[in-house]
Formats: structure tokens, C-alpha cells, sequence
């Protein structure tokens, strides 16, 4: 918990504007689970317009925190889903892998 703690406490000081979504064991009835699965779920507009320190904070998320925080942590940066945009395939793929 300390862990998801502190990198929540880091998103928010940054001022991240985004959403964690947590799974795994950490979710379960399991005592002390060795870990936390996170992803951090951004608009990817946000982050490509994003400060040096928001940016900052979400990147360090994006390179897995496993050894540090105990958290193996993902950074899904969602692309606007309108028919006719070149990405749009993509993005449905996206948000179906992450939703899975």
C-alpha cells in the first residue's frame, strides 16, 4: 500500500490529471500481496500538451516500478476514437486491450 501510495502521492503533486486502475492480487483475499497492478489511464492529449513535470511524473510511472514501489505499472495514453481519424482502428484496439 505505501507504494501505491507514493506514486499516487507523485501523479497528484505533478498535477496529473488522469486515472489509476488497479488489479492483481492487491485485489484479492490474499494476505500481504507481494505487488500492486496499476495503470495509469491519461488522454493523450493531456500528456502531449503536458508540462515537463506532469510529463515527467507519467513517464516515470511508464517505466515500471516494480523494484521501487512494489507496483508494475502501465501508461495507457488514449487517442480520441472518431471514425475517420487515421488511429481510429488503433485506438479501439487499445482501449479493448486495456478494458480486457
Amino acid at each position: 500500500m505505501k507504494g501505491l501510495e507514493g506514486i499516487v502521492d507523485r501523479l497528484a503533486k505533478a498535477g496529473v490529471a488522469g486515472e489509476i486502475w488497479v488489479n492483481g492480487s492487491f485485489l484479492t483475499e490474499k494476505i500481504d500481496p507481494e505487488d500492486v497492478d496499476i495503470l495509469l489511464h491519461v488522454q493523450a492529449d493531456f500528456y502531449n500538451a503536458a508540462s515537463n513535470e506532469e510529463r515527467d511524473a507519467i513517464d516515470w510511472v511508464d517505466s515500471n516500478l516494480k523494484t521501487t514501489h512494489k507496483a508494475d505499472s502501465y501508461v495507457w495514453r488514449e487517442h480520441q476514437r472518431r471514425p475517420g481519424d487515421p488511429d481510429y482502428w488503433e485506438a479501439e484496439w487499445e482501449r479493448a486491450y486495456w478494458i480486457r
